[in-house]
């Protein structure tokens, strides 16, 4: 919770369009949609996006988990995210490779900052 911060977006982890595809929707998005409603936040889609070939991360190690992600997502329309307060959902944070990697493409690309939110917490990892 962020009770003291203003966001200006509310941007969902893409997923890649086939694992989508396959899939049938991207549950970060769906739990994104429900954030961005209740704290009266626009939803923006299709500023954040993941390149195509990257390996799920799912049965990777923290090693793997860093290298896989580490260029993995870029943004496609930067003047939207332009001096913009983010918050970046994802549904589950492990090591936090992905988080990390987003929002380091977001600054990047000229978010003034990124906060993050997910819906679940692995431990162990």
């Amino acid at each position: 919770e962020y009770p003291d911060i203003k966001f200006d977006l509310v941007i969902a982890v893409p997923m890649s369009a086939l694992s989508e595809l396959l899939r049938g929707f991207n549950q970060s998005f769906e739990i994104a949609d429900i954030v961005s409603k209740s704290i009266h936040t626009p939803l923006r889609s299709n500023i954040l996006m993941k390149k195509p070939g990257i390996k799920t991360q799912s049965g990777l190690n923290r090693k793997e988990r860093i290298e896989n992600v580490k260029n993995a997502f870029y943004v496609k329309n930067s003047k939207h995210i332009e001096d913009k307060t983010i918050l970046l959902i994802d549904d589950v944070f492990t090591t936090g490779s992905t988080i990390n990697a987003c929002a380091k493409a977001l600054k990047k690309n000229g978010a003034l900052a990124v906060y993050s939110a997910t819906l679940a917490t692995v431990t162990g990892e």
